[in-house]
Parts: structure tokens; C-alpha cells; sequence
């Protein structure tokens, strides 16, 4: 999930640096805008699926982004 770990090095520059978040949150507010967060993956039959960790989850909620997940193994 290497795209999520690009996501949060942009919220998060540097640890508990929380300035980019909070300015995207208080714009998001002001402009009435929705954010998504998608992930997608597609892996080999019996691959493991990705786990987005709580804590991911948590951290996007402060913005209200939206995350949706589509994990999904051939058969």
C-alpha cells in the first residue's frame, strides 16, 4: 500500500507535524468539498489482502475523508 504510505508523507512531513493536515482540513471546510480515498490491489490466488491499519483510518477521519478499499485475489 505504498500509495497511502505517499498520502500520509504528505499530511505528515515530519512526526506530529500536524500544520498540512490541519490546513487541508480547515480548506476542504471552508470550500464545502468532499475528499475520497481509494485503494485498490489485485494479487495472486491466496495472496494475503492488504490491512489499511486503524490508525490510518483514524487520521483520515480527521480530515472526513471518505477511505474505500477494493482488495481482491484471482481465483
Amino acid at each position: 500500500m505504498d500509495h497511502v504510505g505517499f498520502l500520509l508523507s504528505l499530511f505528515f512531513p515530519a512526526p506530529g507535524d500536524l500544520q498540512r493536515l490541519i490546513k487541508l482540513r480547515d480548506l476542504l471546510k471552508r470550500r464545502n468539498l468532499e475528499s475520497h480515498v481509494t485503494c485498490f490491489w489485485h494479487g495472486k490466488s491466496r495472496a494475503r489482502k492488504p490491512v489499511v491499519p486503524e490508525v490510518v483510518r483514524k487520521l483520515f477521519e480527521l480530515i472526513s475523508a471518505d477511505l474505500q478499499t477494493d482488495f481482491d485475489a484471482e481465483e
